[in-house]
């Protein structure tokens, strides 16, 4: 009988441990699986929000290919490189405008202005132009619609007589 009792507590004990690993393994890969599921809802919520992403993005650049390309080139007529704007000769483009408008004029470059990271260049002047006020003021407008970027970045207006002003003007013209 004793080898009967120590077959069956062996036995017993056997199926506890058995039992006891397989309700440990149970409950470990129960929690495994749970916090894997919860990743992976995690990273299927994260994949749908770089979907989102992604598609805005692919938004936003077709609306550029489509829209901002057209204002990006229309400036870039407007604002020549460095080179082209002593090539189309500045000096001779304002006294075009100063014949056209009947004023005697001078022309001198102040300084210029390097470009850098996004910001365009400029070339600073100086309009020195004589005549009636009437004419001058035609000037600003012709300098307003000009083909160039240009800035007036102050005036001085000279009356020297009842036909005849005088105006200093200092502006820049934008480069790339």
């Amino acid at each position: 009988m004793k080898s009967f009792r120590r077959r069956l507590i062996f036995q017993l004990t056997t199926s506890f441990v058995i039992i006891a690993a397989l309700t440990t393994g149970t409950v470990y890969f129960g929690k495994s699986i749970a916090r894997y599921s919860n990743q992976l809802v995690d990273n299927r919520r994260e994949l749908i929000e770089r979907s989102t992403t992604l598609d805005t993005l692919a938004s936003l650049s077709d609306q550029y290919n489509a829209k901002a390309k057209r204002y990006l080139d229309a400036l870039y007529n407007v604002v020549p490189k460095k080179n082209e704007l002593f090539v189309i000769n500045l000096n001779q483009d304002f006294q075009s405008l100063a014949t056209q408008t009947g004023l005697d004029y001078s022309f001198s470059i102040v300084d210029e202005i390097r470009p850098g990271g996004e910001n365009f260049g400029s070339i600073r002047f100086k309009l020195t132009l004589r005549g009636n006020l009437e004419n001058v003021l035609k000037f600003i407008k012709a300098v307003h619609q000009f083909r160039y970027l240009t800035a007036i970045n102050g005036f001085t207006i000279v009356r020297q007589d009842e036909a005849k002003s005088e105006i200093v003007l200092k502006g820049q013209v934008f480069y790339r």
